[in-house]
């Protein structure tokens, strides 16, 4: 099977705030380019939990929003192609950006080997049949009949994964429309993060001490050291309005962050002489290789 590269559309702005500031920036993927995302997922996977009779939300993921649940998740999006035109005209600065080659492999590895975590990492899923099928592999991991209702103090481990799945779809559910895309997310939910960790810890059942000592210590990493909860979010001025964001700090990788971009495209207007990038980059420590884009636009 062959491998799939990720491409980040981006200005040539954003690169160079990236390589200089040290960081990367997810944003609020509620200010996504298909508004109606969120409830597409409500729509498709409560349809599905219906059909069992089982459904411990009669439905409706209200549980979820009265108990504060809802939160903003951030991510950053990616295709697997590097070199497209109608990745170019929506996210590529009008054609006079860059994409950037990202080794999210790499990502997940070294965050997971230093700090013991990684993000939730997806395909969008865009027809029918790819949405029913990411539903039924996280479906029939839960046994409902462990359900003790939507009281938050009883509910089981069972109920905390259905919400953890349900976040997960959230994410990545949209409509087929957007399937030339073909995009993928890198995300994390700092509202979800916070309210696993705190029901997960009141959990009395000693056989789970081992589980939540490790807990406990990602949790750290994540609030102490990584820095990417509720309360370190900021916000700037984007391409779409105001907008919240939280960074991943990419010093905290070590010498390896400058293998995370593997090549940069030039956009097919793009005015940035391939050269003095690559100067730029190898300045930072990015042996990287640049190449122009082989669109030809008039």
């Amino acid at each position: 099977m062959k491998k799939i590269e990720y491409y980040h559309y981006t200005s040539l702005k954003t690169l160079f705030s990236i390589i200089t500031n040290n960081e990367l920036w997810l944003s609020n993927l509620q200010n996504s380019n298909d508004p109606n995302e969120f409830y597409l997922t409500c729509d498709e996977y409560n349809s599905y939990i219906d059909a069992l009779g089982k459904n411990p939300y009669d439905g409706k993921p209200y549980i979820l929003e009265n108990n504060g649940i809802y939160g903003d998740t951030y991510g950053l999006s990616f295709t697997s192609s590097g070199d497209n035109l109608s990745q170019w005209e929506r996210y590529g600065d009008s054609l006079e950006g860059v994409s950037i080659h990202f080794d999210i492999q790499l990502l997940q590895k070294v965050l997971k080997k230093k700090y013991d975590f990684s993000f939730d990492f997806g395909s969008v899923k865009y027809t029918e049949s790819e949405k029913r099928k990411f539903i039924e592999s996280k479906i029939k991991k839960i046994n409902f009949e462990n359900f003790s209702g939507c009281a938050i103090q009883k509910w089981t481990m069972e109920a905390i994964y259905f919400i953890e799945y349900y976040n997960q779809a959230q994410m990545l559910f949209k409509k087929e429309a957007f399937c030339g895309e073909q995009e993928y997310r890198l995300f994390f939910d700092p509202t979800y993060y916070d309210f696993f960790y705190d029901l997960f810890m009141k959990h009395p059942y000693p056989q789970l001490d081992a589980a939540k000592e490790k807990l406990k210590k990602r949790y750290n990493h994540v609030a102490n050291t990584l820095k990417i909860l509720e309360k370190d979010k900021k916000f700037a001025l984007m391409r779409n309005g105001i907008n919240s964001y939280i960074t991943l700090n990419l010093s905290l990788l070590g010498d390896i962050k400058t293998k995370l971009i593997k090549e940069i495209i030039l956009g097919p207007k793009c005015k940035q002489d391939p050269k003095e990038l690559k100067d730029f980059l190898c300045f930072y420590g990015y042996d990287v290789q640049v190449r122009k884009s082989e669109i030809s636009i008039r």
